[in-house]
């Protein structure tokens, strides 16, 4: 599957969620929160207590290295279900469930299923 890891996560209302920094200076910035952001950190980080083997964190880094060279990636079957469960591991049901979505493609379904009005 094609992947577009541009795309902002939005909260319940529609409004985008923003990714809040701050830099080594102590200036925080905002910007919206997108799914490059989310993969490369459930990607790069491990989560305390689990254990990766090294040719899992080796396929990590390289699916790691594709999101942030391009803005649509290809997916295989695999790489789909191991980022549902990287992501679900690492982010709260408002992100985990955006993502899970998005991979199973109902997302848009589910958005436009909202903006629909009764009896259309």
């Amino acid at each position: 599957m094609k992947l577009d890891v541009t795309r902002e996560f939005k909260d319940l209302y529609g409004e985008a969620i923003q990714d809040v920094s701050k830099d080594d200076n102590g200036v925080t910035s905002k910007k919206p929160l997108t799914v490059r952001a989310v993969l490369i950190s459930a990607l790069v980080t491990s989560v305390q207590g689990t254990s990766i083997k090294a040719e899992e964190q080796v396929g990590r880094f390289i699916l790691a290295h594709k999101v942030v060279s391009d803005d649509e990636i290809e997916l295989s079957a695999e790489q789909v279900t191991n980022i549902k469960k990287w992501v679900a591991v690492r982010y709260a049901p408002m992100i985990t469930g955006q993502i899970c979505l998005l991979l199973e493609e109902k997302l848009d379904e589910l958005i436009e299923g909202e903006q629909s009005e009764p009896g259309d």
